[in-house]
């Protein structure tokens, strides 16, 4: 929601983009912030320079609260500089090994890219820009370049050279910026927000160690396979997150069994699935947060101390909270 989205919102909910292997996440960005407290005392926090914190650093508390804890009023993020060049490489395969493949030897070597996405045919509609090549084959990587001039096209050079040896059936770049730029916002939007326009759909995150990323993305395709609904499934292959959305017409009790299954999955590697969104007479039949992990009585402790009478988004947050 990258036109509706503000800043607090994005760090109440830890929201993340395609890009986070080399931006990093939103906690690594943020110094400091003021909140108001269940209490309505406006509290201070962290500060303006990187090493400021001595002892628990609250303001990283906030991130993914979803206002479970306090109101976050003001923040203090640490920026980083426009990259000197940027262009978006594109690389297509017959099938989701080849794809695989080539995303693993990619993330191998010593380049930074700002983004390496896997992600089937279908999603290719949804992200169409001037200059992109048609779509070819059943799986893509779209690899977003964003360095200084040398080093981009030393990576257009050696991501053609390993897509190549990988089985790639067809290569193409974006070098415009302002296509480059507008390619990776429809990214970042493409789920939930590039599912059925009218509400008709189910989307999940699912997180869990990198190293698993193939198993999970393979898994969910053939889980969303079995229900013959229209799906889509983007895996961030840097960062061992995958997003997928199905649409639910005339489905939605199989949905349900599909998604537990997947978080079933994603538990057994040491991962969690999580519901991004769901039309409200689904969602009760539907694990949102996935199965709360033996960190929740932690979360209940903070609860208890920082809002002992419930004020702030009572039940909002995992198991209750």
């Amino acid at each position: 929601f990258s036109e509706k989205a503000t800043i607090g919102g994005g760090m109440a909910t830890n929201s993340s983009g395609p890009k986070t292997p080399y931006y990093n996440l939103p906690r690594d960005l943020i110094l400091g912030a003021k909140i108001v407290d269940p209490n309505g005392i406006v509290v201070g926090t962290g500060g303006k320079t990187v090493k400021n914190v001595s002892g628990y650093d609250v303001s990283k508390l906030m991130l993914g609260s979803y206002g479970s804890l306090g109101i976050i009023c003001e923040m203090t993020m640490r920026l980083l500089p426009l990259p000197e060049a940027m262009a978006t490489g594109l690389y297509f395969f017959k099938d989701f090994p080849g794809a695989a493949a080539f995303a693993d030897e990619l993330l191998n070597t010593g380049m930074l890219p700002a983004a390496v996405e896997v992600m089937e045919r279908s999603c290719y509609g949804s992200l169409a820009v001037e200059g992109a090549p048609e779509v070819d084959g059943a799986w893509f990587v779209a690899v977003a370049m964003e360095h200084f001039e040398p080093a981009v096209e030393r990576m257009k050079k050696d991501c053609a050279e390993m897509a190549a040896r990988n089985g790639a059936i067809k290569t193409g770049v974006v070098d415009s910026e302002d296509a480059h730029a507008l390619f990776w916002l429809k990214v970042g939007d493409l789920i939930p927000v590039g599912a059925s326009p009218d509400g008709k759909y189910v989307s999940v995150k699912m997180n869990y160690p990198i190293s698993c990323w193939k198993d999970i993305a393979g898994f969910t395709v053939e889980a969303f396979e079995k229900t013959g609904a229209p799906f889509k499934v983007m895996a961030h292959a840097g960062t061992g997150v995958c997003l997928a959305t199905v649409d639910i017409s005339g489905v939605d009790g199989a949905i349900a069994d599909t998604v537990r299954e997947l978080a079933g999955k994603c538990g057994g590697q040491g991962g969690k699935l999580t519901v991004l969104y769901a039309p409200t007479g689904l969602k009760s039949a539907l694990p949102v947060w996935g199965e709360a992990g033996s960190d929740f009585i932690l979360n209940q402790r903070l609860k208890r101390k920082l809002d002992p009478a419930g004020t702030m988004c009572p039940g909002r947050y995992v198991g209750g909270l």
